[in-house]
């Protein structure tokens, strides 16, 4: 396994072809749709949160950020500044609005992938303290 670091645009191309997979497995329309909106902002905010502890941000770190876009999505043109003060002051994790535990959303998903899940206990439940 390699050492090198992706490029922002190799990055781009993972992130694309993950958030339109994941895409097609929703078939609520409304659930998908959701999803959509909401996963930009908040990969963002994931990779904000994970180099608020990490060293100095850098040119590249900006780089990757404005690679974090859906293919039907316009890219984010945030400059090094944005990135490190958003890094700065990352809010502790969340769930995304489109994973919120026990909405009817995501219970009706549930319930047309598997009957049997859906009085499934909340996933996130073990997570939080």
């Amino acid at each position: 396994m390699s050492n090198s670091r992706p490029t922002a645009e190799q990055l781009h191309k993972k992130y694309q072809s993950a958030i339109q997979s994941y895409a097609r497995q929703l078939a609520d329309p409304l659930l998908r749709l959701d999803f959509l909106q909401e996963a930009d902002p908040f990969f963002r905010r994931c990779a904000l949160g994970v180099w608020c502890w990490g060293g100095p941000i850098t040119e590249t770190h900006v780089a990757l950020y404005n690679g974090i876009y859906a293919p039907d999505s316009q890219p984010p043109r945030a400059l090094y500044f944005e990135v490190a003060s958003g890094a700065m002051a990352a809010p502790t994790f969340q769930p995304p609005g489109f994973f919120r535990p026990g909405s009817w959303r995501q219970s009706e998903a549930l319930r047309s992938v598997h009957p049997a899940l859906s009085g499934a206990p909340d996933p996130l439940r073990r997570c939080r303290r």
